[in-house]
């Protein structure tokens, strides 16, 4: 991700070094016709393509792990879901992928606010009647009071996947139906803990302070790249 890094470059490449592709008065714009871009400008970096795809092999699927591998010989990499594991650090830049979107839809206008709505989650969390109000004037839809639906709880956090089931607040009290009472008291013990149990409060594996730092510092400059592209501050750290 450095600057005349792989991905920029690889970017560059593949999508706006020619005049037939797509991207290419994005990169010539944002580039100077140098495939290393300005502060002011960076560059477009197609992140999974440009730095997830190389496998080095079966014991190391992707060659960021390679220093890992070979300081830990004896132990093995278990990854179900590679797409989602192999970017666990990648997936939280979130300005690199939203910056495609903003060239296809927004860069012409204006307010690019008027083509793009983006919503922070703990906005969601914290005041959901407010982000409701806001997507409906976005989308042009009537006036609609959705405190019927946002006073319920929240859907697919908490250990419930999907929206089918509700997340309540810790302090409300568990109401158990009669066709839960005919269920295994294993899994009535699960539904209640993960009804009655904020997230906040799950356990955490820790981290160390040094690796906290790293992953603050990584991230800060990036997280300003997006706000300044949105228009707006989400209360991250």
């Amino acid at each position: 991700l450095k600057p005349g890094g792989k991905g920029e470059t690889w970017s560059y490449d593949k999508f706006g070094k020619t005049s037939d592709m797509f991207f290419y008065a994005s990169m010539k714009r944002r580039n100077n016709n140098n495939p290393v871009a300005s502060d002011s400008f960076p560059s477009l970096i197609h992140l999974d393509e440009a730095c997830y795809t190389t496998m080095k092999s079966k014991s190391v699927p992707r060659t960021q792990w390679k220093e890992l591998a070979v300081e830990h010989p004896n132990k093995v990499l278990q990854l179900p879901n590679l797409q989602l594991t192999q970017s666990i650090v990648g997936r939280g830049v979130y300005a690199l992928p939203l910056e495609w979107w903003y060239e296809v839809f927004s860069n012409a206008a204006a307010n690019k606010e008027d083509h793009i709505h983006v919503v922070c989650t703990e906005d969601m969390a914290n005041s959901p009647n407010d982000v409701m109000d806001d997507l409906t004037k976005f989308l042009g839809l009537p006036e609609f009071d959705f405190t019927n639906v946002t006073g319920v709880g929240r859907y697919n956090v908490g250990g419930h996947r999907g929206y089918d089931t509700v997340t309540k607040s810790p302090d409300e009290d568990i109401i158990v139906d009669e066709e839960e009472m005919e269920e295994p008291a294993s899994r009535m013990l699960s539904q209640r803990h993960l009804s009655s149990t904020d997230e906040n409060d799950v356990d955490l594996l820790a981290i160390s302070d040094a690796l906290m730092n790293e992953l603050i510092h990584f991230y800060q400059p990036y997280n300003e790249r997006l706000f300044h592209l949105i228009g707006k501050r989400c209360p991250w750290k």
